[in-house]
Protein backbone atom coordinates (compact mmCIF):
# COMPACT_ATOMS: atom_id res chain seq x y z
CA UNK A 1 0.00 0.00 0.00
CA UNK A 2 0.82 3.68 -0.40
CA UNK A 3 -0.12 6.64 1.65
CA UNK A 4 -3.04 7.98 0.84
CA UNK A 5 -4.56 11.71 0.93
CA UNK A 6 -5.87 11.67 4.28
CA UNK A 7 -2.16 10.46 5.46
CA UNK A 8 -0.79 13.09 3.61
CA UNK A 9 -2.81 16.18 4.91
CA UNK A 10 -2.05 14.64 8.92
CA UNK A 11 1.53 14.61 8.14
CA UNK A 12 1.57 17.91 6.54
CA UNK A 13 -0.34 19.12 10.00
CA UNK A 14 1.47 17.47 12.62
CA UNK A 15 5.21 17.92 10.95
CA UNK A 16 4.95 21.11 9.75
CA UNK A 17 7.22 22.70 7.25
CA UNK A 18 10.43 24.57 7.53
CA UNK A 19 12.07 25.70 4.57
CA UNK A 20 15.23 26.88 6.50
CA UNK A 21 17.38 23.79 7.96
CA UNK A 22 17.61 23.85 12.02
CA UNK A 23 18.61 21.72 14.79
CA UNK A 24 16.90 20.76 17.99
CA UNK A 25 18.40 19.04 20.71
CA UNK A 26 18.66 15.45 19.60
CA UNK A 27 21.60 15.94 17.19
CA UNK A 28 19.85 15.98 14.11
CA UNK A 29 19.76 18.91 11.04
CA UNK A 30 15.56 18.97 9.86
CA UNK A 31 14.51 21.25 6.92
CA UNK A 32 11.39 20.80 4.74
CA UNK A 33 8.14 18.49 6.47
CA UNK A 34 10.96 16.87 8.91
CA UNK A 35 13.33 15.69 7.32
CA UNK A 36 16.40 15.29 9.55
CA UNK A 37 19.99 14.24 8.54
CA UNK A 38 22.57 13.38 11.53
CA UNK A 39 24.99 15.98 12.35
CA UNK A 40 28.65 14.79 10.89
CA UNK A 41 27.07 12.91 8.05
CA UNK A 42 24.91 15.41 6.42
CA UNK A 43 25.31 18.41 4.28
CA UNK A 44 22.55 20.50 5.83
CA UNK A 45 23.62 23.69 7.75
CA UNK A 46 21.21 24.97 10.33
CA UNK A 47 20.14 28.62 9.76
CA UNK A 48 21.82 27.98 6.42
CA UNK A 49 20.40 25.89 4.21
CA UNK A 50 17.39 26.35 2.25
CA UNK A 51 15.01 24.94 0.00
CA UNK A 52 12.43 25.46 -2.24
CA UNK A 53 9.02 24.30 -1.33
CA UNK A 54 9.12 21.78 -4.03
CA UNK A 55 12.28 20.46 -2.84
CA UNK A 56 10.95 19.54 0.62
CA UNK A 57 7.47 18.10 -1.12
CA UNK A 58 9.71 15.83 -3.08
CA UNK A 59 11.64 15.16 0.04
CA UNK A 60 9.00 14.41 2.12
CA UNK A 61 7.31 11.62 -0.77
CA UNK A 62 10.94 10.45 -1.23
CA UNK A 63 11.17 9.65 2.27
CA UNK A 64 7.43 8.18 2.78
CA UNK A 65 8.73 5.38 0.97
CA UNK A 66 10.59 3.99 3.78
CA UNK A 67 8.04 3.93 6.24
CA UNK A 68 5.23 2.43 3.73
CA UNK A 69 7.60 -0.11 3.60
CA UNK A 70 8.42 -0.45 7.33
CA UNK A 71 4.36 -1.10 7.73
CA UNK A 72 4.02 -3.62 4.24
CA UNK A 73 6.93 -5.39 5.35
CA UNK A 74 6.23 -5.98 8.99
CA UNK A 75 2.79 -6.61 9.64
CA UNK A 76 1.09 -9.99 7.92
CA UNK A 77 -2.54 -8.73 8.58
CA UNK A 78 -4.53 -6.51 6.01
CA UNK A 79 -5.44 -2.27 7.00
CA UNK A 80 -8.11 -0.23 5.20
CA UNK A 81 -6.51 3.17 3.90
CA UNK A 82 -6.73 5.01 7.07
CA UNK A 83 -5.31 2.66 9.46
CA UNK A 84 -1.91 2.27 7.06
CA UNK A 85 -1.94 5.96 6.87
CA UNK A 86 -1.90 6.37 10.72
CA UNK A 87 0.74 4.10 11.35
CA UNK A 88 2.92 5.86 8.51
CA UNK A 89 2.64 9.01 10.24
CA UNK A 90 2.92 6.88 13.17
CA UNK A 91 6.36 5.30 11.93
CA UNK A 92 7.53 8.78 10.57
CA UNK A 93 7.92 10.34 13.62
CA UNK A 94 9.24 7.22 15.21
CA UNK A 95 11.31 5.61 13.07
CA UNK A 96 10.73 2.37 10.89
CA UNK A 97 12.08 -0.24 13.19
CA UNK A 98 9.38 1.03 15.81
CA UNK A 99 7.79 -2.20 15.60
CA UNK A 100 10.13 -4.34 15.77
CA UNK A 101 12.23 -2.79 18.48
CA UNK A 102 8.90 -2.70 20.77
CA UNK A 103 7.50 -6.33 19.67
CA UNK A 104 4.76 -5.58 17.85
CA UNK A 105 2.54 -8.31 17.31
CA UNK A 106 2.36 -8.78 13.24
CA UNK A 107 -1.27 -9.66 13.93
CA UNK A 108 -2.29 -7.07 16.40
CA UNK A 109 -5.78 -5.95 16.72
CA UNK A 110 -7.29 -2.63 16.30
CA UNK A 111 -7.84 -2.28 20.01
CA UNK A 112 -4.55 -2.87 20.74
CA UNK A 113 -2.70 -0.94 17.79
CA UNK A 114 -4.50 2.38 19.35
CA UNK A 115 -4.34 1.44 23.11
CA UNK A 116 -0.04 0.96 22.56
CA UNK A 117 -0.09 4.10 19.97
CA UNK A 118 -0.97 6.20 22.87
CA UNK A 119 1.63 5.23 24.81
CA UNK A 120 4.31 7.07 22.53
CA UNK A 121 4.62 10.46 24.15
CA UNK A 122 8.26 10.69 25.80
CA UNK A 123 6.44 11.55 28.94
CA UNK A 124 7.90 13.84 31.08
CA UNK A 125 9.33 15.87 28.50
CA UNK A 126 8.63 18.97 27.01
CA UNK A 127 7.20 17.17 23.58
CA UNK A 128 4.87 15.67 25.38
CA UNK A 129 1.99 17.77 24.85
CA UNK A 130 2.75 17.77 21.28
CA UNK A 131 3.10 14.04 20.89
CA UNK A 132 0.21 13.47 22.68
CA UNK A 133 -1.78 15.45 20.63
CA UNK A 134 -0.30 13.99 17.25
CA UNK A 135 -1.10 10.63 18.51
CA UNK A 136 -4.35 11.43 19.40
CA UNK A 137 -4.70 12.91 16.00
CA UNK A 138 -3.32 9.58 14.15
CA UNK A 139 -5.73 7.62 16.51
CA UNK A 140 -8.65 9.31 14.96
CA UNK A 141 -7.44 8.52 11.82
CA UNK A 142 -6.98 5.01 12.49
CA UNK A 143 -10.34 4.52 13.69
CA UNK A 144 -12.05 6.66 10.61
CA UNK A 145 -14.02 5.52 7.76
CA UNK A 146 -11.39 5.50 4.83
CA UNK A 147 -14.39 5.94 2.05
CA UNK A 148 -12.83 9.81 1.54
CA UNK A 149 -9.13 8.26 1.11
CA UNK A 150 -7.47 7.47 -1.80
CA UNK A 151 -4.85 5.80 -1.84
CA UNK A 152 -1.07 6.21 -4.12
CA UNK A 153 1.18 9.24 -3.70
CA UNK A 154 -1.55 11.99 -2.60
CA UNK A 155 -0.53 13.86 -5.64
CA UNK A 156 -0.32 13.51 -9.62
CA UNK A 157 3.44 15.81 -9.75
CA UNK A 158 6.79 14.42 -10.40
CA UNK A 159 9.17 13.76 -8.10
CA UNK A 160 13.29 13.75 -8.72
CA UNK A 161 14.64 10.41 -9.86
CA UNK A 162 16.73 10.14 -6.31
CA UNK A 163 15.93 11.39 -2.91
CA UNK A 164 18.53 14.27 -3.37
CA UNK A 165 17.03 17.03 -4.69
CA UNK A 166 18.03 18.62 -8.11
CA UNK A 167 20.89 20.40 -7.34
CA UNK A 168 20.30 23.47 -9.43
CA UNK A 169 22.59 22.43 -11.99
CA UNK A 170 24.14 19.57 -13.20
CA UNK A 171 28.09 18.72 -11.85
CA UNK A 172 29.55 19.82 -15.31
CA UNK A 173 28.19 21.67 -18.26
CA UNK A 174 28.63 18.75 -20.07
CA UNK A 175 25.68 16.67 -18.74
CA UNK A 176 23.21 19.73 -19.01
CA UNK A 177 20.29 19.14 -21.31
CA UNK A 178 20.25 20.65 -25.13
CA UNK A 179 23.64 22.57 -26.58
CA UNK A 180 26.39 21.58 -24.50
CA UNK A 181 30.40 22.34 -25.27
CA UNK A 182 31.42 17.88 -25.46
CA UNK A 183 30.82 16.84 -29.18
CA UNK A 184 28.22 13.89 -29.39
CA UNK A 185 27.44 12.38 -32.93
CA UNK A 186 26.65 15.14 -35.78
CA UNK A 187 26.59 17.99 -33.07
CA UNK A 188 26.70 19.38 -29.53
CA UNK A 189 23.32 18.27 -28.53
CA UNK A 190 22.91 16.25 -25.15
CA UNK A 191 19.00 14.47 -25.23
CA UNK A 192 18.83 14.27 -21.25
CA UNK A 193 20.15 15.17 -17.64
CA UNK A 194 23.25 13.04 -16.42
CA UNK A 195 22.88 13.20 -12.51
CA UNK A 196 26.29 12.42 -11.36
CA UNK A 197 27.19 9.74 -9.11
CA UNK A 198 29.13 12.54 -6.77
CA UNK A 199 25.87 14.62 -5.97
CA UNK A 200 22.85 11.54 -6.24
CA UNK A 201 22.44 8.37 -5.60
CA UNK A 202 22.11 5.60 -5.00
CA UNK A 203 18.70 4.51 -5.19
CA UNK A 204 16.90 5.50 -8.63
CA UNK A 205 12.80 6.08 -8.34
CA UNK A 206 10.29 6.43 -10.27
CA UNK A 207 9.21 9.55 -11.50
CA UNK A 208 5.87 9.15 -11.09
CA UNK A 209 2.97 6.49 -11.45
CA UNK A 210 3.66 4.43 -14.33
CA UNK A 211 4.41 0.92 -16.19
CA UNK A 212 8.11 -0.43 -17.08
CA UNK A 213 8.05 -1.51 -20.56
CA UNK A 214 11.70 -2.42 -21.08
CA UNK A 215 14.33 -3.56 -18.95
CA UNK A 216 17.63 -4.84 -20.04
CA UNK A 217 21.61 -4.32 -20.41
CA UNK A 218 22.32 -2.09 -23.96
CA UNK A 219 25.78 -2.62 -24.37
CA UNK A 220 28.41 -1.65 -22.15
CA UNK A 221 29.11 1.58 -20.92
CA UNK A 222 33.10 0.94 -21.70
CA UNK A 223 32.50 0.79 -25.45
CA UNK A 224 29.67 3.54 -25.48
CA UNK A 225 26.98 1.21 -24.81
CA UNK A 226 24.09 2.64 -22.72
CA UNK A 227 24.41 0.13 -19.98
CA UNK A 228 21.77 -0.59 -17.48
CA UNK A 229 18.42 0.64 -19.16
CA UNK A 230 14.61 1.05 -17.50
CA UNK A 231 11.62 2.51 -19.47
CA UNK A 232 8.74 3.66 -17.86
CA UNK A 233 5.74 4.46 -19.49
CA UNK A 234 3.92 7.96 -17.92
CA UNK A 235 1.63 8.85 -20.30
CA UNK A 236 2.42 11.01 -22.55
CA UNK A 237 5.74 10.50 -21.77
CA UNK A 238 8.32 7.54 -22.46
CA UNK A 239 10.92 7.92 -19.52
CA UNK A 240 14.31 6.15 -20.24
CA UNK A 241 16.62 5.80 -17.48
CA UNK A 242 20.01 4.49 -18.61
CA UNK A 243 23.73 4.51 -17.89
CA UNK A 244 23.05 3.77 -13.95
CA UNK A 245 25.12 0.47 -14.18
CA UNK A 246 26.18 -2.44 -16.53
CA UNK A 247 24.45 -4.85 -14.30
CA UNK A 248 20.85 -6.29 -14.74
CA UNK A 249 21.25 -6.71 -10.98
CA UNK A 250 20.83 -3.01 -10.35
CA UNK A 251 17.69 -3.19 -11.82
CA UNK A 252 14.33 -3.56 -9.48
CA UNK A 253 11.36 -3.89 -11.90
CA UNK A 254 10.62 -5.74 -14.73
CA UNK A 255 8.27 -5.50 -18.02
CA UNK A 256 4.84 -4.89 -17.01
CA UNK A 257 5.21 -4.00 -13.74
CA UNK A 258 3.00 -0.90 -12.09
CA UNK A 259 5.15 1.57 -10.01
CA UNK A 260 4.18 4.29 -8.54
CA UNK A 261 5.54 7.74 -7.72
CA UNK A 262 8.72 7.55 -5.83
CA UNK A 263 9.02 3.28 -5.69
CA UNK A 264 12.67 2.29 -5.86
CA UNK A 265 13.21 0.97 -9.20
CA UNK A 266 17.53 0.35 -9.74
CA UNK A 267 20.73 1.95 -8.09
CA UNK A 268 23.28 3.97 -9.65
CA UNK A 269 26.49 1.66 -9.16
CA UNK A 270 29.68 3.11 -9.35
CA UNK A 271 31.62 -0.23 -9.24
CA UNK A 272 30.32 -1.17 -12.86
CA UNK A 273 32.52 1.63 -14.17
CA UNK A 274 29.14 3.83 -13.98
CA UNK A 275 29.35 7.76 -12.92
CA UNK A 276 25.96 9.26 -13.65
CA UNK A 277 21.95 8.31 -13.93
CA UNK A 278 21.24 9.54 -17.58
CA UNK A 279 17.27 10.29 -17.69
CA UNK A 280 15.88 11.43 -21.07
CA UNK A 281 12.15 12.00 -21.76
CA UNK A 282 9.94 12.04 -24.83
CA UNK A 283 6.77 11.47 -25.94
CA UNK A 284 7.79 9.48 -28.65
CA UNK A 285 8.38 5.68 -28.44
CA UNK A 286 11.47 5.50 -26.74
CA UNK A 287 12.92 2.99 -29.65
CA UNK A 288 12.44 5.08 -32.63
CA UNK A 289 13.61 8.35 -30.36
CA UNK A 290 16.91 6.75 -30.15
CA UNK A 291 17.61 7.72 -33.61
CA UNK A 292 17.36 11.49 -32.80
CA UNK A 293 19.66 11.13 -29.68
CA UNK A 294 22.14 13.73 -31.04
CA UNK A 295 19.73 16.06 -33.03
CA UNK A 296 17.67 18.90 -31.14
CA UNK A 297 14.69 18.13 -33.42
CA UNK A 298 11.70 18.06 -30.15
CA UNK A 299 12.05 14.56 -30.16
CA UNK A 300 13.45 14.63 -26.63
CA UNK A 301 12.19 17.19 -24.01
CA UNK A 302 14.31 18.45 -20.84
CA UNK A 303 13.60 16.92 -18.19
CA UNK A 304 14.08 19.34 -15.48
CA UNK A 305 11.54 21.16 -17.20
CA UNK A 306 8.57 18.63 -17.62
CA UNK A 307 9.59 17.38 -13.78
CA UNK A 308 9.68 20.94 -12.76
CA UNK A 309 6.16 22.19 -14.28
CA UNK A 310 4.35 19.39 -12.72
CA UNK A 311 4.10 21.09 -9.45
CA UNK A 312 3.92 24.49 -11.32
CA UNK A 313 1.08 26.62 -12.99
CA UNK A 314 1.79 27.00 -16.68
CA UNK A 315 2.29 30.65 -17.92
CA UNK A 316 -1.15 32.41 -19.24
CA UNK A 317 -0.79 33.22 -22.91
CA UNK A 318 -3.41 35.29 -23.29
CA UNK A 319 -3.39 35.76 -27.00
CA UNK A 320 -1.99 32.90 -28.31
CA UNK A 321 -2.78 34.10 -32.28
CA UNK A 322 -0.36 36.97 -31.84
CA UNK A 323 2.39 34.56 -30.48
CA UNK A 324 5.42 33.90 -32.67
CA UNK A 325 8.46 31.64 -32.04
CA UNK A 326 11.50 32.98 -34.12
CA UNK A 327 15.10 31.84 -34.83
CA UNK A 328 17.64 33.63 -35.96
CA UNK A 329 18.97 32.08 -39.05
CA UNK A 330 22.38 33.90 -39.69
CA UNK A 331 25.18 36.24 -38.29
CA UNK A 332 26.98 36.06 -34.48
CA UNK A 333 23.26 34.93 -33.10
CA UNK A 334 22.83 32.59 -35.67
CA UNK A 335 20.51 29.88 -33.96
CA UNK A 336 19.04 31.56 -31.41
CA UNK A 337 15.24 30.32 -30.50
CA UNK A 338 12.68 32.33 -28.82
CA UNK A 339 9.11 33.69 -28.53
CA UNK A 340 7.52 37.01 -28.21
CA UNK A 341 3.90 37.30 -27.02
CA UNK A 342 1.64 39.75 -24.46
CA UNK A 343 4.23 42.72 -24.75
CA UNK A 344 7.17 40.00 -23.64
CA UNK A 345 10.79 38.79 -25.45
CA UNK A 346 11.78 36.07 -24.02
CA UNK A 347 14.88 33.90 -25.26
CA UNK A 348 16.42 30.77 -24.93
CA UNK A 349 19.18 31.14 -22.59
CA UNK A 350 18.16 34.29 -20.76
CA UNK A 351 18.68 34.52 -17.23
CA UNK A 352 16.69 34.92 -14.48
CA UNK A 353 13.00 34.64 -14.71
CA UNK A 354 12.63 34.42 -18.28
CA UNK A 355 14.31 31.68 -18.72
CA UNK A 356 12.19 29.89 -16.76
CA UNK A 357 9.49 31.10 -18.90
CA UNK A 358 10.91 30.10 -22.01
CA UNK A 359 11.56 26.44 -20.92
CA UNK A 360 7.88 26.39 -19.88
CA UNK A 361 6.47 27.74 -23.51
CA UNK A 362 8.96 25.41 -25.34
CA UNK A 363 7.33 22.10 -23.26
CA UNK A 364 3.68 23.68 -24.36
CA UNK A 365 5.06 24.12 -27.40
CA UNK A 366 6.14 20.74 -27.92
CA UNK A 367 3.11 19.29 -26.35
CA UNK A 368 0.66 20.82 -28.16
CA UNK A 369 -0.90 23.50 -25.86
CA UNK A 370 0.21 26.57 -28.12
CA UNK A 371 0.80 27.13 -31.70
CA UNK A 372 2.60 30.14 -32.01
CA UNK A 373 3.45 31.62 -35.43
CA UNK A 374 7.41 30.52 -36.52
CA UNK A 375 9.22 32.89 -38.03
CA UNK A 376 12.73 33.12 -39.42
CA UNK A 377 14.58 36.01 -38.73
CA UNK A 378 18.20 38.17 -39.65
CA UNK A 379 20.62 39.44 -37.32
CA UNK A 380 19.87 42.69 -37.77
CA UNK A 381 16.48 42.06 -36.92
CA UNK A 382 17.02 40.23 -33.77
CA UNK A 383 19.27 43.20 -33.01
CA UNK A 384 16.16 45.61 -33.49
CA UNK A 385 14.12 43.07 -31.09
CA UNK A 386 16.83 43.62 -28.37
CA UNK A 387 17.01 47.53 -29.11
CA UNK A 388 13.49 47.99 -28.61
CA UNK A 389 13.21 45.77 -25.16
CA UNK A 390 16.19 47.35 -23.11
CA UNK A 391 15.04 45.16 -19.94
CA UNK A 392 16.18 41.56 -21.94
CA UNK A 393 19.33 40.29 -20.35
CA UNK A 394 20.90 37.81 -22.86
CA UNK A 395 23.06 35.96 -20.90
CA UNK A 396 25.88 35.38 -23.95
Amino acid sequence: MKIGTNGINLLKQVEGCSLTAYRLDDNKITIGWGHAEQVGQTNLVAGVTTWTQAQADNQLFADLVDYENAVNNYFTRSFNQNQFDALVSFAYNLGGGVFANYNWSKTASDSWITSEMILYVNKGSAYEEGLTNRRKKEIALYNSSSSNNTGGSGTSSWTWPFTTPYKGKADIPEQQFGITPWPRGRGYFHDGFDFGSTSYGPDILALSDGEVIYTGVMGSLASGGLGSVIVLSIPPYQVMYQEFSNEMSDIFVSVGQKVTKGQRIGQLNGSTGATHLHLGITQKNWQTALSSWDVDDGTWLNPITVIQNSHEEQPQIEEEEDMIRFKVIEGAAKGTVGYIFNGRFVVGGATGDDNGIYNKLALMESTGKIHPIHDDISFGEYEALCAKFPSFKNSK
